[in-house]
C-alpha cells in the first residue's frame, strides 16, 4: 500500500492524479520542490502505483557521494585482472534491473557523470557488457528530484540541457507548505494519529481551532517536515494550549509570522530542544 500523500488542497488532488497517469506510463519524471515538501514520498507513490512493484527501489543522494562514488555505484567499477580474468563488480544499473533508481538532488552532480547518465538515457537504459559490443538491457526506470530550480542551472551552464530534457518527460512540481495552508489541518491530525500510536496513545486531543488557524498562517520554511517535527514535540509534550504556546512560539498573540514568499524565519531556534 502507498504511504499517504496528505492534504485537502486542490493542487494536492492535481499530484494524485499525475502520480496515477505516470506510473502507468514510467515515462521519466522530475520531481521538484523545496527540502522538505515531499519528494521522496511522491518518488515512493510513482514505484509502488507502477508495474514495477516488487522490484527494487533505490535511492541514491547525489550530494553525498563524488563523482566517482557514483559511477562506480550507479555502472560498476572498472574491470581488474585477477587469474587472468577480467572480474566486474556489479553496478547499481544491473542489480536494480527491472526496478527503480531515484536519484534525489540531481542538481548535484557533475557534468562528466551528466554526460554519463545522458548517455545511458539515450541508449534506452542499455550498457555494454564486459566481454561484448552488444548492448546489455537493464530495464530501470529512472525517477529524478531536485530541490534546486534545473532550468535556472540550464541556463547558467551547469546542467545539461539535453540531459534536463529527458529527464523531465513528465514534471511533478511540489508547492512549498506556504503556499497551500489548507493542507495544514489534514496534516496536523495524520502526525497526531501516526504518532500516537508509537506513544500508545487512545485518544487523541489535537490543537485549539485558534491554535490551528495560527499554525495554518505560520511561513513553515522546513515545510512539511517542519511540521511533522513540530507536531511530534506536541505530542510528546503534552496536549494543552500551555504546551503549544511554550513549544511553538508564534501561537502568542504578540508574534505575527511572516507569510510572504521573501521572508525568513527560522522556526527552530525558537523552539525548545529537551
Amino acid at each position: 500500500m502507498a504511504p499517504s500523500i496528505v492534504g485537502e488542497s486542490q493542487h494536492i488532488e492535481n499530484i494524485k492524479k499525475l502520480i496515477h497517469q505516470i506510473a502507468e506510463t514510467e515515462e521519466n519524471v522530475l520531481i521538484s520542490g523545496e527540502r522538505g515538501v515531499g519528494k521522496d514520498l511522491v518518488a515512493q507513490n510513482l514505484y509502488l502505483r507502477s508495474k514495477r512493484v516488487g522490484k527494487p527501489f533505490v535511492k541514491i543522494n547525489c550530494s553525498l557521494v563524488t563523482c566517482t562514488e557514483l559511477e562506480n555505484e550507479i555502472f560498476g567499477p572498472e574491470p581488474t585482472i585477477q587469474n587472468e580474468f577480467q572480474v566486474k563488480k556489479l553496478g547499481m544499473l544491473e542489480r536494480v534491473r527491472g526496478g527503480v533508481l531515484f536519484l534525489d538532488k540531481i542538481g548535484e552532480i557533475s557534468h562528466a557523470f551528466q554526460t554519463k547518465l545522458f548517455q545511458l538515457l539515450q541508449r534506452g537504459n542499455c550498457t555494454p557488457p564486459l566481454d561484448s559490443d552488444a548492448a546489455l538491457k537493464t530495464d530501470i526506470w529512472i525517477i529524478a528530484a531536485a530541490s534546486c530550480n534545473l532550468e535556472d542551472d540550464v541556463i547558467a551552464g551547469r546542467f545539461r540541457r539535453d540531459l534536463f530534457q529527458c529527464l523531465s518527460t513528465k514534471k511533478i512540481v511540489i508547492e512549498p507548505l506556504r503556499k497551500r495552508p489548507e493542507d495544514v489541518p489534514a496534516l496536523i491530525q495524520h502526525y497526531m494519529q501516526h504518532y500516537a500510536k508509537g506513544l500508545d496513545v487512545e485518544k487523541i486531543k489535537g490543537p485549539k481551532k485558534k491554535s490551528i488557524h495560527r499554525m495554518s498562517d505560520y511561513h513553515w520554511p522546513g515545510n512539511v517536515r517542519e511540521l511533522q517535527c513540530t507536531v511530534q514535540r506536541i505530542m510528546i509534550f503534552g496536549d494543552n494550549e500551555a504546551a503549544y504556546r511554550y513549544r511553538i512560539p508564534f501561537l502568542d498573540n504578540d508574534f505575527i509570522p511572516p507569510t510572504n514568499d521573501l521572508a525568513v524565519f527560522d522556526m527552530s531556534q525558537y523552539l525548545s530542544m529537551a
